[in-house]
């Protein structure tokens, strides 16, 4: 099956959506309410999130550490 959309108003290379509003429709968390989630960043920016599966481990996805393994770069924060 073969159709056309019309994609007008849209630019090759220009999102739709801003980068820095990827949760609609959300609201803050009160500090402590998810106590196993933590952000992780990389020299200050952040990168993904994680669980905490102990005290000392936290799981996230692979893709996280794609462009850097190197865990003494990483931050975490709960």
């Amino acid at each position: 099956m073969l159709f056309a959309l019309p994609v007008s108003g849209f630019y090759c290379g220009l999102s739709a959506y801003s980068p820095f509003n990827l949760i609609v429709g959300g609201q803050d968390a009160p500090p402590g309410s998810w106590p196993w989630q933590v952000a992780l960043s990389i020299f200050g920016s952040l990168t993904c999130g994680g669980s905490l599966i102990t005290d000392q481990w936290v799981l996230t996805a692979a893709h996280c550490s794609l462009f850097n393994n190197n865990v003494s770069a990483w931050c975490c924060r709960s």
